[in-house]
């Protein structure tokens, strides 16, 4: 049986060519000669803890995230404050937990101040930022204060653009390289 696993966000950053480092604590360093890390963060909603084969599934063989789980920063005590997708989203970006976001129903507009997301943020570090696939917060984004690509798209499983039929997780993939 093969698996798809769809993929909601995803959020990667690359350096730009760098005089920073961005530490664990949040701080950046002048001219130590160390290059800033690469962030990639895949942030999927509706999977269990153990969805990959890294986590232990004996069923889903997912060679690559099982890779890039070895290679860097595996989080294993992550989890949501809700079920609901839009919600967990929208606590990744802003950093605020429902409570303080609140941003609890399809339609109404989420503000949070656009300096203050988790792209903003990143961007002020001197890193280039991309978004890829679902945010569904129903908010007008600043693209240039937030990101240096955007593509966004939500609501279906397969579209037809131009002579191709593509599968989300497609789409996500070449439009997460053509950033990268």
């Amino acid at each position: 049986m093969k698996w798809i696993l769809a993929l909601c966000l995803l959020v990667s950053s690359q350096p730009i060519a760098g005089d920073y480092v961005l530490r664990g604590t949040g701080s950046m360093n002048e001219n130590d000669g160390v290059r800033p890390m690469n962030v990639l963060l895949l942030y999927a909603d509706d999977w269990r803890y153990n969805t990959l084969g890294v986590a232990g599934n004996p069923v889903v063989e997912t060679p690559v995230l099982d890779a890039l789980s070895r290679e860097g920063v595996r989080f294993t005590e992550n989890c949501v404050t809700t079920s609901i997708c839009w919600i967990s989203r929208a606590t990744l970006y802003s950093g605020q937990y429902l409570a303080r976001h609140k941003f609890k129903r399809i339609g109404k507009n989420f503000n949070v101040p656009q300096n203050e997301t988790v792209y903003s943020l990143m961007k002020k570090h001197k890193y280039t930022v991309g978004h890829v696939g679902k945010l569904g917060l129903n908010v007008e984004l600043n693209r240039r204060l937030n990101f240096d690509f955007y593509d966004e798209y939500e609501g279906w499983h397969w579209k037809r653009i131009g002579d191709r039929l593509w599968h989300i997780t497609e789409k996500n993939t070449a439009d997460a390289l053509r950033f990268l």
